[in-house]
């Protein structure tokens, strides 16, 4: 609920100040944010390498980075090896739910590249797409089911680059998908994971082996 008031108090204003503050102010600047503990697996690094890759395209794609960790100075120095310390904004640790709701409804699109937990809950109360890796070694966490190819959005192949690349350049242009699937992504959250409709499928669950004269009403 409390995701959902902010998401409904931010204006047009606030998110072209925000791009423009994390470099994507043009009209075809296109800005990507990953929230995430910076350290070994989480395949940070695969990123930064797709911005370096998409930068040689001549593509205006910006990453803000949000959380901090043990290989922060590492992926710095890896922005500065492939130059695109430029096209990078490492914001550190934030827990002020204001200021990542407004960055996350400034991206056009999620990219982890890593691990999938709560940050999709996080994106798409936003009306954020994500892309992430296919979860062929059980990787993600229960949340990655709100991940729905091409509705909420996309996976790649786990570890591959090129693929990485494609995807996100698939999904910012020639216009961001954030425009078509922004409405499936707030959806799917204020529907389906909100403490009333758990609370519906707890109780759901408890009459399922409940007698009948023993089983718990409630509002469907």
């Amino acid at each position: 609920p409390k995701q959902k008031a902010i998401r409904e108090t931010i204006t047009p204003e606030q998110i072209r100040q925000c791009r423009a503050e994390c470099g994507a102010a043009s009209y075809e600047a296109r800005l990507i944010i990953n929230s995430s503990r910076l350290e070994k697996g989480k395949q940070i690094e695969l990123q930064i390498q797709a911005i370096a890759r998409l930068k040689r395209q001549g593509r205006g794609v910006y990453m803000v980075l949000v959380g901090d960790g043990l290989e922060k100075s590492t992926l710095q120095q890896l922005s500065r090896d492939l130059d695109v310390e430029d096209r990078l904004r490492f914001i550190g640790a934030c827990y002020e739910e204001e200021k990542l709701g407004l960055l996350f409804c400034a991206a056009d699109l999620c990219v982890v590249p890593g691990p999938v937990g709560l940050i999709a809950m996080h994106s798409l109360v936003y009306g954020t797409p994500l892309l992430t890796c296919e979860n062929t070694r059980g990787k993600h966490g229960p949340e990655i089911e709100t991940i729905v190819e091409g509705k909420t959005g996309r996976y790649f192949r786990d570890g591959e680059v090129e693929d990485l690349v494609a995807k996100i350049e698939q999904m910012l242009y020639p216009v961001p998908c954030k425009e078509k699937m922004s409405a499936a992504c707030r959806e799917v959250i204020d529907k389906y994971y909100t403490p009333q409709y758990q609370e519906k499928i707890i109780i759901q669950a408890l009459n399922s082996v409940l007698p009948p004269e023993k089983q718990i009403p409630y509002v469907l």
